[in-house]
C-alpha cells in the first residue's frame, strides 16, 4: 500500500488540500445560515478542527516534531470515512441513485487519505523509496 502511495504523492497532498477547503467552506455556509446549538456546534467544531489538522499536516515542516498530528488526522478521517459510508447505506435503501454513488466513492477517498496520513508517507520517502 506505501508503494501506491509513494508512487502517487502529490495527487494525496492535493487531495488533502481540496478536503480542508470542502470541509472549511461547509463550515462557514453552516454557521452562516443557521443558528447552531448542542451537537450540531459540537460537530462543527470537530470537523474545524479536522480541516486545521489537514492543512497543518500539508507542511512537514510543521509536522515533523510531532508525530501524533498525522496519525491522529488520518484515523479521524478513517473513522469520518467509516461512519458516512454507514450512514450512506443504511440511508440508501438498496438504491443506486448517482447521488449514492458519487457518496461511496467520497467515502472510499476519505479513507485513502486517512491512511495516507496513518502511514505517514512524505515527501523524501516517496522520492527515494526510503522508509523513515
Amino acid at each position: 500500500m506505501k508503494k501506491i502511495y509513494r508512487k502517487s504523492y502529490w495527487f494525496w497532498i492535493i487531495s488533502k488540500f481540496v478536503v480542508a477547503i470542502f470541509i472549511l467552506i461547509t463550515i462557514l455556509i453552516s454557521f452562516i445560515q443557521e443558528n447552531l446549538e448542542g451537537m450540531d456546534l459540537a460537530v462543527n467544531i470537530f470537523f474545524l478542527i479536522i480541516s486545521l489538522l489537514l492543512v497543518i499536516t500539508l507542511f512537514p515542516s510543521l509536522t515533523s516534531n510531532i508525530s501524533a498530528i498525522r496519525s491522529v488526522t488520518g484515523g479521524s478521517l478513517i473513522l469520518f470515512g467509516l461512519t458516512f459510508l454507514v450512514i450512506i447505506l443504511i440511508g440508501s435503501n438498496d438504491t443506486l441513485k448517482d447521488l449514492y454513488l458519487f457518496s461511496f466513492i467520497f467515502c472510499f477517498w476519505i479513507i485513502m487519505i486517512g491512511f495516507f496520513d496513518v502511514l505517514r508517507i512524505n515527501k523524501t520517502t516517496a522520492n527515494n523509496g526510503y522508509n523513515t
